[in-house]
């Protein structure tokens, strides 16, 4: 179903049709083209002007430029990383800090998340098992974590600076992670490399 358009709002005759288009930006002294931008065409005086629904997506398509370009997680990869482990934007806020309203604001590409956020953020994904400590750091039900983030530890208590504590790498995309008796393979995401 095709959207109807407004009349053009500067010659107040013209019809509208969406385009895309690309852009070029400066960021961190690097210039950055970001393509797919959207805004409209006036068949009559050849405007260009962009509607509020394009200015929002516009918004993240240049967030998300920037994050990536700094090596960050895009809004889509946050919003992913978060339905993974079954967590509303609420109890991710709650785990992980950063206000009541940051992941939305994250994933609408608002603001951008900070480099330590981004950090814990991807020791997550890669270590999923900090899931359920970090729900229950929170407050937050342990139980209601989904099955994909559900690792069990027993009671016993793990530290990353135990001695028995090793990693290696698996040739491909795993890490070996292991302590005594537990002993997980964890996938390493595509865009872990990427910011390696």
């Amino acid at each position: 179903m095709k959207s109807s358009l407004p009349v053009c709002p500067v010659c107040d005759e013209g019809s509208l049709t969406r385009e895309t288009y690309a852009e070029q930006i400066r960021h961190n002294g690097k210039d950055l083209t970001v393509v797919g931008l959207e805004r409209c065409r006036c068949d009559s005086c050849d405007a260009d002007p962009v509607l509020t629904d394009q200015i929002r997506r516009n918004q993240v398509k240049l967030c998300d430029a920037r994050r990536r370009a700094d090596g960050y997680l895009t809004g889509e990869e946050i919003r992913t990383l978060r339905d993974r482990f079954g967590l509303s934007q609420t109890d991710a806020a709650a785990m992980f800090g950063g206000g009541p309203n940051a992941f939305s604001k994250y994933e609408r590409g608002e603001i951008v998340q900070s480099l330590s956020m981004d950090r814990l953020l991807r020791s997550v994904s890669a270590f999923p098992l900090l899931v359920d400590f970090l729900r229950r750091t929170a407050g937050l039900d342990a139980s209601a974590a989904s099955e994909h983030a559900q690792i069990s530890v027993e009671t016993r208590e793990i530290s990353l600076n135990d001695p028995n504590y090793t990693s290696k790498p698996i040739p491909g995309r795993s890490v070996h992670v292991s302590h005594q008796e537990l002993s997980v393979v964890v996938a390493i995401p595509d865009w872990w490399k990427r910011a390696a």
